[in-house]
């Protein structure tokens, strides 16, 4: 594959991720029950916008203060191939996100919703790295994104819910979730497939042939 295709390639991916991420905005990412007893439902949505303008606003409540930092430091450990360092801060994050998880108190969930949400900012800037052709940032921050993205599947009820101090079940995932974690997947597949599967292919095509016997 030459310097061209691989430009080309990467535009590609970017712009598919992107697309998938712009459109899940506009479509309802869950629903959840806000009815006042159990022997009905009473659905409400959320979409994708109202969740990415307002997730940020957690970044300083409870656990996040830990959970937060330890997750980034990870991520910049990993992409600078301080691995030793990386792997550190990742148990850190993942050991504060399994307390909150089998924590009673209940905003524990809320927590790991919140740790999830932190895949929209990375997900923006492996686009950067992609296009720039960072490695190993790019496939690194790919990987992350989609793990978090799909850590959301983990949590059961978020805050929101019209009642006052209450909690909604999650009752389903609305497609805007599932464009979402779209986007992270061809992000991942494609840095993915840059480093490892078309490396390859270039090693065939200028591998030096061999004499006839």
């Amino acid at each position: 594959m030459s310097v061209w295709d691989s430009r080309r390639w990467r535009w590609v991916v970017v712009l598919t991720s992107a697309t998938l991420f712009i459109v899940s905005l506009t479509q309802t990412a869950f629903v959840i029950d806000v009815s006042y007893n159990g022997e009905h439902v009473e659905p409400m949505d959320h979409g994708g916008t109202e969740l990415l303008i307002f997730g940020w606003v957690a970044v300083l409540e409870g656990l996040n203060l830990l959970i937060f930092p330890s997750i980034i430091a990870a991520w910049l450990f990993a992409c600078k191939k301080r691995r030793v360092a990386a792997a550190i801060a990742a148990l850190l994050a993942v050991s504060l996100i399994s307390i909150s998880l089998n924590s009673a108190h209940p905003d524990s969930d809320s927590i790991s919703y919140y740790a999830a949400w932190l895949a929209n900012p990375i997900i923006v800037v492996t686009w950067g790295l992609h296009l720039r052709n960072a490695r190993p940032a790019a496939p690194i921050s790919a990987v992350l994104g989609l793990a978090l993205t799909l850590s959301f599947l983990l949590v059961k009820t978020i805050p929101g819910s019209p009642r006052e101090s209450d909690f909604g079940l999650i009752i389903s995932h609305g497609i805007g979730y599932w464009l979402w974690v779209a986007s992270a997947a061809i992000l991942a597949a494609g840095t993915s497939a840059d480093i490892f599967l078309f490396r390859y292919v270039r090693q065939v095509i200028n591998a030096p042939a061999k004499p006839p016997v």
